[in-house]
């Protein structure tokens, strides 16, 4: 399946190899947010430890962390957003995933 990634930032896509603030990433077709994660923190290419991805940025979809819903099958209708997690935390993401 197609899974469409936006990074909020050139900074943040550069950082996870792409030129561009919108991407498209393909999974498997029953695969997880978990899968995800894990093709994104591959991507991530910074990171001197594993798991330091998630200490730098925030993945969302739908309003909804992407760790706390990691065990869902992916949706491919909804873009997934990746920020820094200094951007202006939740509610600030919330709001650029929706809109408001």
């Amino acid at each position: 399946m197609e899974v469409r990634i936006r990074y909020l930032s050139y900074d943040i896509a550069e950082q996870f190899g792409s030129r561009d603030k919108r991407e498209v990433v393909h999974l498997a077709d029953d695969a997880t947010y978990e899968d995800l994660l894990g093709l994104l923190e591959k991507k991530y290419g910074r990171a001197e430890s594993e798991g330091e991805v998630f200490d730098t940025f925030f993945f969302v979809c739908g309003g909804q962390p992407l760790r706390s819903i990691g065990d869902s099958q992916v949706n491919p209708d909804m873009e997934v957003l990746i920020a820094h997690k200094v951007f202006g935390g939740c509610a600030s993401i919330h709001a650029t995933a929706t809109g408001q």
